[in-house]
């Protein structure tokens, strides 16, 4: 009877220590994976998805427009001039502006990143004062913008330069 009694207990022992062993294996591994996981996000420079809510007064704002604007024609200070006017309304968010990879852009465009409608577009171009037949749709997910200007050399045409 005494030597039931002791492998029972052995077998008690071996059991709780099997499941202490798992549940720390376990929790190794799933520590692995998550740092894995993390490592691999930002060894790819990938960015956490955007919702593409703007927070105004802590309400999502899903109206506003993200506006990308580049310099298409080389003439120093335009894309930040055009910016400057383009954040007096309230509904656009310049989100960045900077040079164009030409300067030999003759008119001033419009693209819709996001739609086929070109509402945003169409917005944001009749508010800058650039003719509505150069807005066009290019969707890109690849840019953290709705609507990219690239500015043309007819700047002096558009509402922000009079």
């Amino acid at each position: 009877m005494e030597k039931t009694k002791t492998a029972t207990v052995k077998e008690k022992f071996k059991s709780g220590s099997l499941f202490v062993l798992n549940v720390v294996l376990f929790a190794a591994l799933l520590l692995f994976i998550v740092s894995w996981t993390f490592h691999e996000i930002r060894a790819k420079g990938e960015q956490p998805e955007q919702t593409g809510l703007n927070i105004v007064g802590g309400v999502p704002n899903t109206k506003t427009i993200h506006i990308e604007v580049l310099n298409g024609c080389g003439v120093n200070r335009l894309a930040l001039n055009l910016t400057n006017y383009l954040r007096t309304n309230q509904e656009f968010d310049v989100v960045d502006f900077t040079d164009y990879d030409r300067f030999d852009i003759p008119e001033t465009l419009v693209i819709d990143r996001v739609s086929m409608d070109m509402k945003r577009a169409k917005k944001v171009g009749q508010f800058a004062g650039i003719s509505s037949r150069n807005i066009f749709p290019q969707i890109s997910d690849a840019r953290n913008a709705d609507v990219t200007i690239i500015i043309g050399t007819d700047y002096q045409n558009l509402k922000a330069f009079q």
